[in-house]
């Protein structure tokens, strides 16, 4: 039997585990808040977020997810901040010997444009460097060679969907994106060891960077 469903959290995000249109055109009697609700859920947005677009009571959502949770068609994930903390789990110790399971990570994590120069190990070296004192900000700032081959959202998701990683809760206060300042060259350089110069691929580099602090 089906466990009861977690209790459903404001700002946790519904993440579908299948694709949730094809349940809908398959189900021409499915009750029309669901076929709402389901083209709401997308990874991203939280519980409360999307009762507020959709102009339906909070306790309402979060019993028709409820329902989506228990018959396995999502799952529910910490909304993504840069200044959330996670670290590995035990897990990380079977994922290392289950490469059908790499591949699924490698495939849901990396950009298209990395596609041939990302793989398994990248993979699991990339969640093995997750540190119980460093945040996801300054994650993606230490190891910017790999991360920028990578949606850093779809990285920490897959790590909390399959259990790789879990969050540690030091930092609870919530920073606006506009509490990050904008990368600079002084303070890019400042993260590497070795930098002594900039060029094009470090200035795309930097406004990549910008980007994801600041969406």
């Amino acid at each position: 039997y089906l466990s009861a469903p977690p209790e459903i959290k404001d700002f946790e995000v519904p993440f579908p585990l299948q694709d949730l249109k094809k349940l809908t055109a398959k189900s021409e009697m499915l009750d029309p808040v669901f076929m709402y609700l389901i083209a709401e859920i997308d990874g991203e947005k939280y519980v409360k977020k999307i009762a507020e677009d959709l102009h339906i009571s909070l306790d309402n959502i979060k019993r028709y997810i409820q329902n989506l949770v228990y018959y396995n068609l999502v799952t529910m994930v910490d909304i993504f901040q840069f200044n959330n903390i996670y670290t590995v789990t035990n897990n990380i110790h079977s994922f290392n010997s289950d490469l059908k399971l790499q591949d699924e990570g490698v495939e849901f994590v990396v950009k298209d444009e990395y596609s041939d120069r990302f793989g398994r190990e990248d993979l699991l070296k990339l969640y093995l460097k997750l540190s119980k004192k460093v945040t996801i900000k300054d994650f993606v700032l230490q190891y910017s060679d790999t991360v920028i081959k990578i949606n850093i959202t779809k990285f920490v998701q897959f790590g909390l969907m399959k259990k790789l990683i879990r969050r540690m809760h030091e930092y609870p206060i919530k920073l606006k994106p506009t509490d990050y300042p904008l990368m600079t060259k002084r303070n890019f350089f400042s993260q590497m060891d070795d930098a002594e110069s900039v060029n094009s691929a470090d200035e795309e580099r930097i406004a990549e960077m910008n980007k994801m602090f600041n969406k």
